[in-house]
């Protein structure tokens, strides 16, 4: 859509938005950082760090490919967990040990990244790359072109958040500069909503006495990737325990992922940190939110902090959370209502 289509139309009252976001191009990062698969995990983390990132491609980029002007050829991507699994950042055996003289932070990236990776092009529509992630479970989708794996770009689900920050601007922006309302075009609606209307229940809840083995074995058994913390005299929402926190206070595993959220080994070592209680691990009065809170307030939290989910809370208690995958569903429930409107063309939404 050209800039002065776009802002004609805007003006008009008409929903500019989603024929604007309508493929993967439209909002991915393009040219992402990434690494061969000799890089090892230290380099990971210090791309972590630096570019506060939790996903990143990994290449191979031969001198052919620079004489040819080819872009690097995707064969795999490596996460924050899958580094996690190997190099738990609260290790002590990390902590006391130099990093040249380590060989777990010297593992190359070919050994813990995920070779078959799920990866879309720039001309995807939005909405099939949003459906992938969800049906896929994951929160990243590397970007390739030319019909090969030659890496353009990412995108993550927190490019898709972002998205509805950009649509509560666009609707300050149009106050006034309409000439019809705009609240029941479908992200409207959903952005000018109370949480209460889009939270679910929570499940699975913990009390804070109890250990980590228990709270491993709850995370792996409820596909979930985090659990609340309940005081169990009072009820009262305490903590929460994503299975990051749970990588984090185990000891490191040199054979990585493999297929398995977390790899427990019968030694001294394992035992011990799985003794340990929620309440020395959880991460502490989680950032909450009420259910007449505006969703485009949840969704600023989500973009801020990069929460996976975010409770909800009444007098303290825990009532309902609100998760990306929430917001990512709705963002495809838009499209599918515009499409049976017929305000989008046929065949721009999934399930077409």
């Amino acid at each position: 859509m050209r800039l002065i289509e776009f802002f004609e139309r805007f003006v008009k009252g008409e929903d500019v938005f989603l024929h604007s976001t309508r493929f993967v191009a439209d909002i991915m990062t393009e040219n992402p950082v990434y690494l061969s698969q000799d890089c090892t995990v230290a380099d990971a983390i210090r791309v972590f760090k630096k570019h506060n990132i939790r996903h990143v491609p990994i290449v191979e980029h031969d001198d052919a490919d620079y004489a040819n002007d080819k872009g690097p050829v995707l064969v795999g991507i490596v996460s924050h967990r899958d580094v996690s699994r190997v190099a738990p950042p609260t290790s002590q055996a990390l902590v006391n040990m130099d990093e040249t003289a380590n060989p777990i932070m010297q593992t190359p990236l070919k050994k813990i990244m995920t070779k078959k990776t799920i990866d879309v092009s720039p001309s995807t529509l939005l909405p099939e790359a949003i459906q992938i992630m969800l049906s896929m479970e994951v929160d990243s989708l590397p970007v390739v072109r030319n019909g090969k794996k030659e890496l353009t770009g990412i995108i993550t689900t927190s490019d898709v958040i972002k998205c509805f920050q950009c649509l509560a601007l666009l609707r300050k922006l149009r106050k006034g500069a309409v000439t019809k309302d705009t609240g029941n075009l479908p992200l409207h609606s959903f952005i000018t909503s109370m949480t209460r209307q889009v939270m679910h229940p929570v499940n699975p809840v913990v009390t804070e006495d109890r250990t980590l083995e228990e709270v491993t074995r709850l995370i792996s058994d409820s596909g979930t990737r985090r659990v609340f913390v309940v005081n169990p005299s009072t009820q009262h929402l305490v903590g929460v325990i994503s299975d990051r926190d749970v990588l984090h206070h185990l000891p490191p595993n040199e054979e990585g992922l493999n297929g398995e959220l977390f790899r427990l080994s019968d030694d001294a070592i394992t035992r011990k940190a799985l003794s340990e209680k929620a309440s020395s691990l959880m991460t502490r009065n989680p950032v909450s939110v009420g259910p007449m809170v505006p969703v485009v307030e949840v969704i600023d939290l989500f973009c801020k902090h990069k929460f996976g989910a975010i409770p909800v809370i009444v007098s303290n208690r825990l009532v309902g959370v609100v998760t990306q995958t929430d917001l990512l569903s709705k963002f495809i429930d838009a499209y599918r209502t515009e499409e049976r409107e017929g305000s989008l063309p046929v065949g721009d939404c999934v399930g077409s």
